[in-house]
């Protein structure tokens, strides 16, 4: 499996702009792959989620219920040796 996902943070928007450009060009020009724009974005970093987790107010980090309960039934089914047959929404 590879790791696909990426975020990077920087002080403006404007600099989030520039910096999106300039690694999209090299990531599609010079290493010949496809960036999804419907999931590439610049926004603040209240916006974002990543991983399951969300950045609140008083920078503390938050964990999706949903992730939670994810990543509770896969260490249940590994634990018991079994695989999932659903996953958890």
């Amino acid at each position: 499996r590879y790791a696909d996902d990426c975020n990077i943070f920087v002080r403006s928007r404007e600099a989030g702009e520039r910096v999106m450009q300039s690694l999209s060009s090299f990531i599609e020009n010079k290493l010949k792959l496809k960036i999804n724009g419907d999931k590439s974005k610049v926004c603040e970093i209240r916006e974002s989620k990543f991983s399951g987790y969300t950045v609140l107010n008083n920078d503390m980090l938050a964990v999706s219920h949903r992730y939670v309960e994810s990543y509770a039934v896969t260490a249940l089914n590994s634990a018991s040796g079994s695989i999932p047959s659903e996953t958890v929404e």
